[in-house]
Formats: C-alpha cells, structure tokens, sequence
C-alpha cells in the first residue's frame, strides 16, 4: 500500500520537475560555463518568484471557489443523488426529506444531507403511509424493495440497514467525486489567471513554447496550493460546528 501511494505521489512530482526543467530551458538566460554555484542561485532566483506567485494565485483561486462553493455543491449533489436514485424524480425525494428547505437541502454536506435522508427514511419506517412507501423505495432501490415488501416488524432492522449501507455509498462516491471536481475547477481557473496575466505582461509574445510551459506550471502550482488552502478551510468549519 506505501509503495502504490509512493508511486502516485512521484508521478505528479516528476511532471512538475520536467515542466520547470522545460520552463527554465526556454525562459532563463543560458550561459556557457557557469560554476555549479551560480548556476544554483540562477536557480533559486527564477524559482522562488514563481513559487510566491503560485501560492498567492493558490489562494486567489480558493477564494473564488469559495465564492460560488454552495451554488456548485448544489448542481452536484443533485446530480450524484439523481445517479443515486436510478431514475425517480429527485424533486419529490427532496420535498419528502425537507418540504420547506429547497435548494438549503443540497447546499448542506454530504454527512448532513445523509443524516437528513436518514432521519426522513427513519420516520417514513414508522409511519408508513403511501408516499412514505414511495420513498422508502426510493432509499432502497427497486431491486431491494420488490424483495423487502411488505415491510413488517422484523424487516424493519433489516431495511433500515440497507437504506444506512446504501447511504453510505453515496457518502463515499461524493467525496471521491466532489474533490475531483474541485480539483478540476482549481486547475482551470489557475491556467485561465495565469494565461491572463502572461498576455498583460506580454509574455506570449516574446516567448511563446517558454511562456506556454511557465503558465502549465504555475496553474499546476496554484491548483496544488488551492486544494491546500480549501482543506484548511475545510477542516476550521468542521471544527466550528
């Protein structure tokens, strides 16, 4: 297992330094027969304005994130519960979990919009009126309904247990989906500044193969400190509630 997460680490590691080896092949002034040391500092000097600038896009880019994050969360939650659902109409699943919520609903985290269809399918267990028998079809899914129905006292347990497992895999392909959303979003939004940037200073123009390799690393940098900088974030609100 450390030696799969080693090699999925160094994959990404070894394309930055191929990147900055390209970038500073074709941007930095080359001279024939520099010592070691200078050849360091030109290093250095190159690298540590690109670093610095990278980490304030880096926040830059989680900042806007940050602006449209519950819009986004939104669309997708809707989308994975659609997927989720296998075709019933997510309108009406939403309206039985929380009539008066609407969009709030899928605003939440997906632990609170779990525990929300948790509690709603809880309760449709008890009461058992038509529509409730609706939706708890709908937690289970059409497979495990045509097998649990009629749900009785000693279903109950077992039915709760499905919905909950089930559940749990929504849980966890939202998480796996959500960060890779993100992590897609940093990265556009990181080429889309940088490419601004380098067309105000004119970079394209004198060097367009260097300039092309510097954008690529500096978005690939900023994605890297934006994905930092949002699970910060993310970890402080989880400590406040």
């Amino acid at each position: 297992m450390l030696y799969k997460r080693a090699l999925r680490f160094s994959g990404p590691f070894a394309l930055l330094v191929v990147i900055f080896v390209l970038a500073f092949r074709f941007l930095a002034p080359q001279e024939v027969g520099l010592p070691p040391s200078k050849v360091v500092t030109q290093i250095l000097g190159w690298t540590l304005p690109l670093f610095a600038s990278s980490l304030a896009l880096g926040f830059v880019v989680m900042a806007i994130i940050q602006l449209f994050k519950l819009q986004l969360r939104a669309v997708f939650h809707e989308r994975e519960i659609r997927r989720w659902l296998r075709g019933e109409p997510v309108d009406r699943f939403l309206h039985v979990v929380s009539p008066g919520a609407g969009d709030a609903l899928l605003e939440l985290p997906i632990e609170q919009l779990a525990a929300q269809i948790q509690a709603a399918a809880d309760a449709a267990l008890g009461i058992k009126l038509p529509v409730d028998g609706w939706f708890l079809m709908s937690c289970l899914g059409r497979d495990n309904w045509e097998r649990f129905k009629p749900i009785d006292e000693l279903r109950e347990r077992s039915t709760s247990y499905i919905i909950q497992r089930r559940l749990d895999d929504l849980q966890i392909q939202v998480h796996h989906g959500w960060r890779q959303l993100l992590r897609f979003i940093s990265l556009s939004v990181s080429f889309t500044l940088t490419s601004f940037v380098a067309a105000i200073f004119g970079l394209w123009r004198e060097n367009i193969v260097g300039t092309a390799f510097l954008v690529l690393l500096s978005s690939l940098l900023a994605g890297f400190f934006a994905s930092v900088a949002r699970d910060i974030v993310a970890t402080i609100e989880r400590a406040r509630r």
